[in-house]
């Protein structure tokens, strides 16, 4: 049987287990409205693999960092479960330029399951 959400959820972010979670919201520098080394670094925690190309890309000065960090910031500051239309459409499309930003040129399934979701 599985367990309810919020038992998941906490060991999840459990500071003293083996999960990603508490990564996520303790390596600092924490920033709502930037990306940094170790947001990718908490990332790959979840055996998603970032390319050095897509690093660059989503770390460096460029139209690609410009893009995604306009869309990170276009995103409503609210909770998930209030979030209206606009808010996820936002989220949306953060995500489908951060994918596209960690495809390689000689990707062949630009719609890979490995990325999260």
């Amino acid at each position: 049987m599985n367990r309810p959400a919020h038992h998941r959820l906490r060991a999840f972010y459990d500071v003293d287990g083996d999960y990603a979670g508490s990564t996520f919201a303790q390596l600092e520098p924490v920033y709502c409205d930037d990306i940094a080394a170790t947001d990718l670094h908490a990332t790959s925690l979840l055996s998603v693999r970032i390319r050095p190309h897509a690093t660059r890309r989503l770390l460096h000065d460029g139209p690609t960092r410009t893009e995604i960090l306009n869309k990170l910031r276009a995103i409503p500051d609210t909770q998930l479960q209030v979030a209206d239309a606009h808010t996820l459409s936002a989220m949306q499309d953060l995500y489908l330029s951060i994918k596209t930003a960690m495809l390689r040129a000689t990707t062949r399934d630009p719609d890979a399951w490995v990325t999260a979701r």
